[in-house]
C-alpha cells in the first residue's frame, strides 16, 4: 500500500497555490454520498488497537464480507486489529428495529469507538462500507495531498485524526443495478466475482447479465446448442455459482433474455426462427409457435439458476415485425406478443414453484402493454447522453406516475463512451426521484468488458442512485468539469484503499479486451470471439 501511494503521488500535479492549507477530515470522498452527515465538533488520533465486535464472525460468508475492512487494517503500520476482544476502539454492530429502512443504517463515530446501527444484515454490511471508507482515507488521506496543499493541522503528516460523525444513510433507489454485456463481450466468473465485490462496497445490488446478442452468446446452455460456439462463454454452474456469489453480496441476479430483437447468436443454431434484420441490423425472431418453444426451453433453463424470488429481463427493444410462416391468420400483433411472452415467464415460473417478475425495455417510441399483463412487469426506458435531458424528462412524465406500473431507467453509457460518463445517470436519477414508481436505473456498460477505463461510470453512478440530490455540479460549471475532476481525483484514491477496484487488478481478470465481439489486443486483435458474429442469417 505505501509504495503504490508513493508511486501516485509522484504523477500528481496541481494549480493550488504553494502552502494551500487543507482540512482532510472535510475532503474524505463517500461514495456513495450519505443522505446526512453530522459533524459533531471532535477529532481524535487515529486508534492503534482497533476490536470488531458484534458481527457474526462464526459464520464463514459473514466472515468473507467483513474481511476487506481486515485487510485494509492490516496495512496500516502501528494500527492492531483484534476480533471480539476489548480495545481502545471498538467496533461494534447492532441489531436495531428502530432503524426504519431495510438497507439504512446509523453509524457513529465517538473516540471510544464506531457504532453501527440496523435491522437487516443489508444495513450493516452497508454502514461496513462507509467505515471502511471513513478510516481508509483518515489514516491515508495526508498521502493524496496535491503538490502545494498542505494538512490543516501541522502534525497531520504523521498523526492521523479520525471525525466524529454521526451518518444517517439509507437509498433513495431499491433497485441500484449495473449491466454487463455479455453478447458483445467476455466476462469470466473471477472477473465477474471482483465486479461483484466493487459493486456491494458502492451498494449497488443488482447484476443485470445481458447473456447473449447478435454477436456473442454469453452463456452456455446444457439444453440447447447456444453458446457451445463460444469458448469463453459462462457455464450453467458458472451462473449458478455466480448467483450465490452475489447474494453473500446483497446483490441479485437479473439475467437479460433477448426475447426479439438482438437475437442473431441464436438464430445461428436456429436458422428457422430468422425473421430479418432489427432496426440496427443483426437479426429479429420469426413470432410463431417455433419461437415460443425455443423461449420456453431457454426461460426454463436460466429460471433453475435463480433463487425462488427472482427477475428476467426479456429485451423487446429495436426488433422489426416478421411473423413466421404459415402464422399469419394468429392474430400476432406487437403488443400480443408481450403477453405471449408475458405467459411463457409466468408458466416457467409456476412449474418451478417461483415467483419471477418480468423486465423489458420500453423502446424507442414505448411498449404498448396489454390490460391483462398485471403489474408483475417492469418497463425500463433508456437514454445515455447529456443531451437527452428532455427527453429523459418526457420519459419520466410518460411512465412515471402513482398508479402506473413499476420502472426502471436505462442510465450508464453506450458503446461508443470510451472513457466512461455519469452525466446520464445524474439526469435520470434526479427527474426520476418524485415518482414513486420508480424503482432504480441499470448502469449500462454496452459493448466492451474493458471496466477498468469506464469506472467513473459505476463508482459516480452508484452515488446518483443512492442519494441522487447529493454532488452536483456548481455554479459556474455548465459542462460539469470540475465535478468530473473531483470524481476523478477521488476514485483514483479510493482505488488504493479498495485494491479489489484497482485498474491492474480488474484488467487482470479480464483477460483480453473485447469491443463489439471482436478482441482489441494481441495476439488475436480483430479477430471474432465467436463464428456469431460474422454470421449471414
Amino acid at each position: 500500500m505505501k509504495k503504490c501511494l508513493a508511486l501516485f503521488l509522484v504523477c500528481w500535479s496541481s494549480l493550488l497555490p504553494a502552502g494551500a492549507k487543507v482540512d482532510l477530515l472535510k475532503q474524505i470522498p463517500l461514495i456513495p454520498a450519505p443522505q446526512r452527515v453530522q459533524d459533531n465538533g471532535d477529532r481524535f488520533p487515529f486508534p492503534s488497537r482497533i476490536s470488531i465486535q458484534g458481527w457474526p464472525l462464526q459464520d464463514a460468508k459473514q466472515r468473507q464480507a467483513i474481511n476487506g475492512l481486515i485487510d485494509l487494517l492490516s496495512t496500516m503500520p502501528g494500527v492492531e486489529t483484534v476480533l471480539d476482544r476489548p480495545a481502545d476502539f471498538a467496533i461494534v454492530f447492532y441489531h436495531d428495529p428502530a432503524v426504519v429502512h431495510p438497507e439504512g443504517y446509523v453509524l457513529q463515530i465517538t473516540r471510544s469507538g464506531a457504532a453501527v446501527r440496523a435491522r437487516t444484515a443489508a444495513g450493516r454490511f452497508y454502514a461496513l462500507q462507509t467505515l471502511h471508507q471513513i478510516l481508509g482515507f483518515c489514516y491515508y488521506g495526508p498521502g493524496f495531498l496535491y503538490e502545494g496543499e498542505e494538512p490543516e493541522l501541522p502534525d497531520a503528516g504523521e498523526k492521523k485524526y479520525v471525525p466524529a460523525w454521526t451518518v444517517y444513510d439509507h437509498p433513495r433507489y431499491p433497485m441500484r443495478s449495473l449491466m454487463l454485456d455479455l453478447g458483445r463481450a467476455v466476462f469470466s466468473k473471477a472477473y465477474i466475482q471482483r465486479i461483484i465485490r466493487i459493486m456491494a462496497h458502492l451498494k449497488l445490488n443488482t447484476l443485470h447479465l445481458h447473456l447473449y446478442d447478435d454477436e456473442i452468446g454469453g452463456y452456455r446452455f446444457d439444453s440447447l446448442p447456444l453458446g457451445h460456439e463460444n469458448p469463453l462463454a459462462l457455464t450453467k454452474k458458472d451462473l449458478q455459482e455466480l448467483v450465490r456469489y452475489a447474494q453473500e453480496h446483497h446483490i441479485a441476479v437479473l439475467p437479460e433474455i433477448e426475447s426479439w430483437g438482438h437475437v442473431k447468436s441464436v438464430v445461428y443454431h436456429f436458422p428457422e426462427l430468422y425473421g430479418g434484420p432489427g432496426m440496427y441490423g443483426g437479426a429479429s425472431f420469426a413470432v410463431g409457435e417455433k419461437t415460443f418453444a425455443v423461449l420456453e426451453k431457454i426461460y426454463g433453463e436460466i429460471a433453475d439458476c435463480l433463487p425462488d424470488t427472482a427477475a428476467i429481463h426479456v429485451g423487446l427493444d429495436e426488433a422489426r415485425w416478421f411473423v413466421a410462416p404459415g402464422e399469419a391468420d394468429k392474430g400476432y400483433t406487437p403488443e400480443k406478443l408481450v403477453t405471449i411472452i408475458y405467459d411463457l415467464v409466468q408458466k416457467v415460473a409456476r412449474e418451478r414453484g417461483k415467483h419471477l417478475t418480468m423486465h423489458m425495455w420500453a423502446d424507442h417510441k414505448g411498449r404498448p402493454i396489454p390490460a391483462q399483463v398485471g403489474p408483475n412487469l417492469v418497463l425500463q426506458p433508456w437514454k445515455y447522453r447529456r443531451s437527452d435531458q428532455e427527453r429523459i424528462v418526457q420519459a419520466l412524465r410518460q411512465y412515471g406516475g402513482k398508479d402506473k406500473r413499476p420502472v426502471m431507467m436505462g442510465a450508464g453509457i453506450t458503446s461508443a463512451c470510451r472513457s466512461g460518463d455519469f452525466a446520464a445517470t445524474r439526469l435520470w436519477c434526479l427527474a426520476g426521484d418524485p415518482y414513486p414508481n420508480v424503482l432504480g436505473a441499470t448502469l449500462c456498460l454496452w459493448g466492451t468488458n474493458n471496466l477498468a477505463d469506464r469506472l467513473i461510470m459505476l463508482y459516480a453512478g452508484a452515488s446518483y442512485l443512492w442519494s441522487p440530490r447529493n454532488l452536483q455540479p456548481e455554479e459556474g460549471d455548465p459542462y460539469s468539469e470540475d465535478l468530473r475532476f473531483r470524481f476523478e481525483r477521488n476514485m483514483q484514491n479510493w482505488q488504493l484503499i479498495f485494491p479489489d477496484a484497482a485498474e491492474a487488478a480488474l484488467d487482470f481478470d479480464r483477460g483480453l479486451e473485447v469491443f463489439l465481439g471482436r478482441y482489441l489486443q494481441p495476439p488475436f486483435n480483430g479477430k471474432a470471439v465467436a463464428p456469431t458474429l460474422e454470421h449471414q442469417p
